[in-house]
């Protein structure tokens, strides 16, 4: 079974295929022409997609899946059992999203609903067979709650099970409005007792030394939420304990990127939601 890493779009999303026939997380309408280039750029056939995979629902992951859906028409979308419906009335998910990123939303594009026969909802152990190989889908909550991982022979497909890594600098996806830390650590240790070889990460690429890359994952995760909790403790705002951050993770050049520099305060400010229950 083939993986091919078709790109990593405006720092938006990576996005994978498997053996051509299984596309994972398509992203944003506005990177929807880059990827389907990408796609025709491997020699894929655009009938011969038979599934696209949402890991979960945030709009980075699946905002363009309509669109995708019009240029390969064989495919259905397999996402959460609980999470289906709000692909087949994404009102309340584009309310949500735009009341968390605001005008970040209007700069991934478009969203519209997908009609329910396109939608397979799945729920934790989930198997999709595909040429030969078996799919299986493990529930990874924390990041968000319909979550999953997808375990293809010894390598993840993770969505945001695990941080996101920009410029060499890994920070925790805890975005509002429901990350929860407790379940973020406990699907980071799943993936971790899994002994997969390789991770396929959305934001952003492909990770070979897992067992290095989660034990970070882990470290950093609690740091911040020991330097969060005591900056709440003594009474600090939003950007101080931005500053306590910074000053320890390095996140200068990430903060100098306007898009990036508000993605990381959302989830900064998912974080703090969190510590505050």
């Amino acid at each position: 079974m083939s993986v091919t890493h078709i790109g990593d779009f405006q720092n938006i999303i990576s996005v994978y295929l498997i053996n051509k026939r299984v596309l994972i997380d398509p992203g944003t309408y506005s990177i929807a022409e880059d990827v389907l280039h990408a796609i025709k750029s491997n020699h894929v056939h655009f009938d011969d997609i038979r599934y696209i995979i949402l890991t979960h629902l945030h709009l980075d992951h699946s905002g363009n899946t309509w669109y995708m859906l019009k240029h390969i028409p064989n495919a259905k979308v397999i996402i959460s059992s609980k999470g289906a419906k709000y692909l087949i009335d994404p009102t309340q998910l584009i309310a949500s999203s735009r009341s968390v990123l605001g005008s970040i939303v209007d700069r991934w594009g478009e969203v519209r609903a997908i009609e329910s026969e396109k939608i397979i909802g799945i729920d934790d152990n989930y198997t999709l067979d595909i040429d030969g190989s078996s799919i299986r889908f493990i529930e990874t909550p924390g990041h968000a709650p319909y979550h999953f991982s997808a375990l293809l022979d010894d390598v993840l497909f993770t969505g945001d099970a695990v941080g996101i890594k920009v410029k060499d600098r890994l920070r925790p996806a805890s975005p509002l409005p429901s990350f929860r830390l407790d379940l973020a650590l406990q699907s980071i240790k799943k993936i971790k007792g899994l002994r997969v070889k390789r991770l396929y990460t959305p934001h952003f690429g492909i990770v070979d030394d897992v067992d290095n890359f989660l034990d970070e994952n882990i470290l950093v995760y609690k740091r911040w939420e020991e330097i969060i909790k005591q900056g709440l403790n003594d009474g600090k705002d939003e950007q101080e304990i931005l500053t306590l951050i910074n000053k320890e993770f390095g996140y200068d050049e990430l903060l100098k990127d306007e898009f990036i520099s508000m993605l990381l305060r959302s989830d900064l400010r998912g974080f703090i939601k969190y510590l505050k229950k």
